[in-house]
């Protein structure tokens, strides 16, 4: 567990993953993604989470209630000696947006990124967000650098 500082915040606890976490897990990305997770899928997306040298996910706790997760992974640069710290998923539970915790997240991400020697954060954001998470994005300093391309196979 990580007690977190920044001059304008109070105490912020971003606790690393535990087996009590689980259904506070399902629960918000089952709200997130609008779909119901079975209790193995998540299961098998935390072991490769906890297995992974790159990937972290912290649960952001305030006065013992979960509030929100974030999930990143270290992004190295093949085209310059650089590495990111990408925000692989944020998340606010909708009963506690607008009370700035996804900025405290954010400043939580910099701090970390800078401690790992990263020189930024950059993340991915999907279509239809435009009048939410992207001008939350922007509001702390993000900017559209490009597009995602996906193709299913």
């Amino acid at each position: 567990m990580e007690k977190y500082k920044h001059k304008e915040l109070t105490d912020i606890i971003f606790k690393e993953l535990d087996g009590s976490d689980f259904s506070f897990l399902k629960e918000i990305i089952s709200e997130f993604t609008e779909k119901t997770i079975s209790d193995s899928d998540l299961q098998n997306r935390i072991s490769f989470i906890m297995n992974s040298p790159f990937e972290q996910l912290y649960l952001y706790v305030e006065d013992n209630v979960r509030k929100g997760i974030v999930a990143t992974r270290i992004r190295e640069n093949i085209e310059e000696n650089s590495k990111f710290l990408e925000i692989s998923l944020i998340v606010t539970k909708k009963e506690f947006q607008k009370q700035n915790i996804g900025k405290q997240m954010i400043l939580f991400c910099e701090e970390q990124a800078k401690t790992l020697n990263c020189v930024g954060l950059w993340l991915v954001s999907g279509f239809g967000k435009e009048e939410s998470a992207h001008q939350f994005y922007n509001k702390q300093g993000f900017t559209k650098t490009g597009y995602r391309f996906k193709k299913d196979l």
